[in-house]
């Protein structure tokens, strides 16, 4: 009856194996699909332009020594110079296919390596499949300037597996001794994280292995290791004092640093992934954060007691792989930063192996719930990658699109602006910067390129105009506007609501007689970068002149006679003067027909200051405001002072129309231009100064007929 037990429970552990083994082989399967997918999509970013122009016209020696864009990581710049030799600019998923080989290379050395730490093998493949993907991390294999983490990583796991081999031996293995320094060699001159991490999880492998009479018997290993590292130290300090960097120097982002909390936002990392039903930037609250901490105390638990040196060493390298870079920590559910979750990732899936190799020697239950457990987290990981090579897939689109577009220009010099640069997806994508052009068509016919950056966000699955940033992806300070000489380049797809056309007013009134013979002032200012047609909602009630242009133009809103009154809004859409749909800006007009409408004067009044008399404040402008309105047609609001002596001094006009006035429209809602009835009139002191004492300040209101009107006072105090 024991026997039989016995055998029973090893036909089940045998079943619960191979469901795992099945799982995490059609979770790897899947993975290299959706890469091999994207790959062959795959366009230079961001970047990527600058990364791959100086590796390909920068000679060996240049590259080994000096920084280049505030790093020293000479053997990623080798690498893309080979590549660049091999694919040239004209086939980017050359260079995306030998990134993705080497994500994949690491995934199979997790395995191997988990293997040496006497994982078993359901285990070590749920790791590995777990790490294939990433979905914390896609920012590094997705992203050709990601490859300083894949190639880092690649070496860190190279001598550790080297040295795992080591560890097991007596004697001395001097190909293992090879082995790892050259893979020390790769991780630390693909990315200085390495100097810091290597070392360290190196000594505490083979400690945790063997024991520390072995480790401090492995001389042959740690002196060319610590020259590596002494080597790489000096080198870089040389070029890059005190530990500077693109960013800046490391004692300041750290001392800038929430540093307990960017702790916790990487451990959140691993379960705040990417997925399409989640936006962006969403915050899972102290609750979330919570059960994150408790199921990371977990994980760890049960890798410690599954496999006390697989997780001594996971926990240890985790800590060393985030250190570095705990300054900033990575976004919820969104891409960005994400690349400096690939080396903590790789000890993060260790871990979550070692725990799966206990619990896959308990019970019935609990592997059954475990292999549910796995299933539902794998399928999560299989659809944010899927998610993610999609959003990379559209940016590499976007970008190709450009530079097919650009490259018509690109011999004949001068100067191109482009208005609507697809710069990044708020989700964390990036896209193009403005140099990218002068890096992919070299030469001194290539015209010099100003750019307007548009942020992109991803609205139900269609890209929406999210905003402008600067260069440095800050909110632009002012509006970039055409320089003498350029020739615009707008690109498409031009995303929906960008305002590429600005209209003003966006909301007026038309008011007019049946006859149409008298109208009310309509014009609408278009401001545009582009070729543009204006639609009316309806033509047979007004159409406007010119219905199509480009640049700046005056349109005027022509309403057409009809028998009954009416008074509605129309909407007016401005779109590109091709065949697409897309909204560049909209006007509600007010349309009234009547057969008669008053003649009689404007007027309003002023609401601010609200006393009768104003105190000049040198250096501090003087405010009016107030409101006003015309039954028929009100053309503007304006300001005199008025000296004792009888000297006017024009103030210019009021700026109508800054907020609405609810009061007033209830009062008057068959007034003309209701949305504009508030005005704002800034008169600088220096301005009525001279005026001869005592000195006043009148606001008039005028109308479309000429006919003006007093509609307040205000007197002047020095």
């Amino acid at each position: 009856m024991l026997r039989l037990t016995t055998l029973e429970r090893e036909q089940r552990v045998s079943h619960a194996d191979r469901a795992v083994r099945v799982l995490a082989s059609i979770a790897i399967v899947l993975i290299a699909a959706i890469h091999l997918f994207y790959v062959r999509r795959y366009f230079f970013l961001f970047d990527d332009f600058a990364l791959v122009g100086e590796g390909s016209t920068l000679g060996v020696h240049q590259i080994v020594s000096q920084a280049l864009f505030g790093f020293y990581r000479p053997l990623a710049f080798l690498l893309v110079k080979g590549e660049w030799l091999l694919f040239s600019w004209r086939h980017p998923a050359g260079f995306m296919a030998v990134l993705a080989g080497i994500h994949f290379a690491n995934a199979a050395l997790i395995f191997v390596l988990l293997r040496r730490f006497r994982i078993a093998t359901p285990a070590a493949l749920v790791g590995t499949a777990l790490f294939a993907a990433s979905p914390w991390a896609s920012e590094a294999y997705f992203w050709l300037s990601g490859s300083f983490d894949v190639l880092s990583v690649f070496g860190v796991l190279v001598s550790l597996t080297a040295v795992a081999t080591l560890a097991d031996r007596v004697e001395s293995g001097s190909l293992a001794v090879i082995v790892a320094f050259i893979g020390a060699g790769i991780a630390m001159f693909a990315k200085e994280n390495a100097v810091l991490v290597l070392p360290l999880v190196l000594l505490v492998s083979v400690v945790a292995q063997a024991g520390v009479r072995r480790a401090a018997g492995l001389w042959a290993l740690w002196l060319p290791l610590a020259a590596t590292a002494i080597v790489y130290a000096i080198v870089r300090s040389r070029l890059l004092p005190d530990l500077g960097g693109a960013y800046g120097s490391l004692g300041t982002l750290f001392r800038q640093a929430a540093i307990g909390s960017n702790v916790l936002g990487y451990l959140r990392a691993f379960v705040t992934v990417p997925l399409p039903w989640v936006r962006p930037g969403t915050s899972i609250g102290v609750v979330g954060s919570t059960l994150v901490v408790i199921a990371s105390a977990a994980v760890l638990i049960s890798a410690w007691r599954g496999n006390p040196r697989v997780a001594f060493v996971a926990v240890i390298g985790f800590v060393a792989a985030m250190a570095p870079t705990v300054w900033m920590a990575p976004a919820s559910f969104a891409t960005p930063a994400g690349r400096y979750m690939y080396m903590p990732g790789l000890f993060g899936c260790a871990l979550v192996a070692a725990a799966f190799d206990l619990v896959a020697r308990c019970g019935r239950g609990t592997r059954r719930g475990a292999a549910i457990g796995l299933a539902a987290v794998l399928s999560t990981a299989l659809v944010s990658v899927a998610h993610q090579a999609r959003e990379w897939s559209r940016a590499s689109s976007l970008a190709r699109s450009a530079i097919d577009q650009f490259e018509p220009l690109a011999r004949a010099g001068g100067a191109v602006f482009i208005p609507n640069m697809p710069f990044w997806f708020s989700s964390g994508p990036y896209v193009l910067k403005d140099y990218a052009f002068s890096s992919y068509f070299p030469g001194p016919r290539t015209p010099a390129v100003r750019t307007r950056n548009v942020v992109i966000n991803d609205v139900d699955g269609r890209m929406r105009f999210g905003g402008w940033v600067d260069g440095s992806g800050l909110p632009e300070a002012a509006p970039m506007r055409i320089e003498p000489g350029e020739r615009v380049l707008v690109l498409k797809p031009l995303l929906a609501e960008t305002p590429l056309v600005e209209a003003e007013p966006e909301q007026m009134s038309v008011f007019a007689t049946l006859d149409a013979r008298r109208v009310s002032e309509a014009t609408i200012a278009v401001s545009a970068l582009t070729s543009w047609r204006a639609d009316v909602e309806d033509p047979s009630l007004l159409t406007v002149e010119p219905p199509t242009g480009r640049g700046n133009v005056l349109l005027r809103v022509v309403p057409h006679p009809r028998d009954t009154p009416l008074d509605r809004i129309v909407m007016l859409t401005v779109r590109p003067d091709e065949s697409d749909a897309t909204v560049l800006a909209r006007v509600g007009i007010r349309l009234r027909l009547a057969p008669s409408f008053p003649s009689g004067p404007p007027f309003g009044s002023v609401d601010a200051p609200a006393g009768s008399e104003v105190s000049l404040r040198e250096g501090a402008p003087i405010l009016f405001q107030g409101w006003a309105l015309d039954p028929f047609s009100l053309r503007r609001v304006y300001g005199e002072a008025l000296g004792s002596d009888g000297t006017r001094i024009p103030l210019g006009d009021a700026v109508r129309g800054g907020a609405e006035r609810p009061d007033v429209a209830k009062i008057y809602p068959n007034a003309h231009d209701l949305w504009r009835a508030s005005w704002v009139l800034a008169v600088n002191p220096g301005t009525i100064a001279p005026l001869a004492t005592p000195a006043t300040v009148e606001i008039y209101a005028e109308n479309s007929e000429g006919t003006k009107q007093r509609i307040g006072v205000r007197s002047i105090r020095k």
